[in-house]
């Protein structure tokens, strides 16, 4: 998160979040489905410097 700029924003916490299954892996699905969520307001973990 601090190599595309992001500040206050906790690594960990915005993992847990992504990571729907708690696997400890991200998939291309769980990844999909935080960029659709945040896009449409049901996440707030921030993505793609927004």
């Amino acid at each position: 998160m601090d190599a595309i700029g992001f500040t206050g924003v906790e690594p960990a916490e915005a993992f847990r979040q992504i990571d729907a299954n708690g696997d400890g892996q991200l998939s291309v699905e769980e990844l999909l489905q935080a960029v659709r969520g945040y896009y449409v307001g049901h996440t707030d973990v921030p993505l793609l410097g927004h």
